[in-house]
Parts: C-alpha cells; sequence; structure tokens
C-alpha cells in the first residue's frame, strides 16, 4: 500500500513557516503544511506512520518511508492432499485470503 496523504496532513509550526517562502509572479507564499521530499520530512512522515501503527508492527505490517507492507498468513492451510481450507460458511473463500482480508482490514 502507498501511503499518499499523509504529508499534506502535518501541519508545520507557525515558527518555521516564513522559513518556507517563496516568490511567486504574483506574491510571496508560505506553506503551512509538511513539503513532501523536503530535508526532515521523510522521517518525520515515517515516525507519525509508525507510532500510529506501533501495535501492528511487525505483526501485521512493516513501514518503508511511505509503502506499507502487510503481511499475510504464515500458512495456506493446506490439507495433505493438496486442498487448501475453506470457510465453513462460505466455501467458495479459502481460509488463508480470509485471514489476510482481516489484516489488510485492521490496518486500515
Amino acid at each position: 500500500m502507498d501511503l499518499y496523504v499523509g504529508y499534506d496532513e502535518k501541519v508545520l509550526a507557525e515558527c518555521s513557516r516564513d522559513l518556507t517562502t517563496f516568490q511567486t509572479p504574483f506574491r510571496a507564499l508560505r506553506l503551512v503544511m509538511l513539503p513532501m521530499e523536503w530535508m526532515n520530512s521523510v522521517p518525520i512522515f515515517h515516525n507519525n506512520v509508525t507510532y500510529i501503527l506501533q501495535n501492528e508492527i511487525p505483526r501485521y505490517t512493516l513501514l518503508y518511508i511511505d509503502d506499507m507492507l502487510i503481511r499475510g498468513p504464515a500458512t495456506r492451510y493446506e490439507k495433505p492432499d493438496s486442498i487448501l481450507e475453506v470457510l465453513e460458511k462460505n466455501p467458495r473463500i479459502r481460509q488463508f485470503i480470509f485471514e489476510h482480508i482481516e489484516n489488510i482490514n485492521q490496518i486500515l
């Protein structure tokens, strides 16, 4: 999964906003949100996401900058005759797929 909304959600401190001032043909502007790809933006964003998902790391997810890997189940629930286990209530859904979808739901 690609976490693309995080940078625009973090407000800059008031004292740092003047440091981001830039000139346009119309007027001077400054940033009020965390600028993407600027120095220290990546570690700030990564620390925020790590804090939010701290209970899920490393059991369900691993983070790398703005990408998130979600682990699947450790097994495919394969029976001795190479048939995969399915849910009792819905035999069209395999057990390991259902568990992986539950993990994704937990992260989201």
